[in-house]
């Protein structure tokens, strides 16, 4: 079912290196619901996944900065994540929320980097345009 929460993943430290981490809001300001989130874990199948908001469940700023950077692909919808993923030159899928901030520095500044990809609210509605930005 691979690892679901931060809580497991303490104490393993290089073994999770190649995974990915869906660090999506779970809070009233995510658009993610759990049909996005299903079907983004089924794009990815097989890898290994760390699904938490490590924003919140992060013990520490170390402990949320490793978890990124034990990552090899990021996909959230928390700017700051987003950000802290695209300078460690992980692959980034940033999903747009509720608010315009997201899309706002993508728009300023994310874009430059080849390492983001931005989904916007439009490519959540529709299933084949989500899956080809992922695949």
């Amino acid at each position: 079912d691979g690892i679901r929460d931060v809580e497991r993943s303490r104490g393993l430290g290089d073994v999770y290196k190649r995974q990915d981490l869906l660090a999506f809001r779970e809070d009233a300001e995510s658009i993610i619901n759990d049909e996005i989130k299903e079907l983004i874990l089924k794009i990815l199948d097989s890898r290994r996944i760390l699904e938490s908001d490590i924003s919140i469940k992060a013990r520490n700023l170390s402990e949320f900065l490793n978890l990124i950077l034990q990552s090899e692909r990021v996909y959230t919808d928390r700017l700051h994540v987003g950000i802290i993923a695209t300078l460690f030159r992980k692959k980034v899928y940033l999903f747009s929320c509720c608010y315009w901030k997201t899309k706002g520095v993508y728009l300023f500044n994310l874009k430059n980097y080849n390492n983001v990809v931005y989904i916007d609210k439009c490519d959540l509605e529709t299933k084949n345009k989500l899956v080809d930005l992922l695949c």
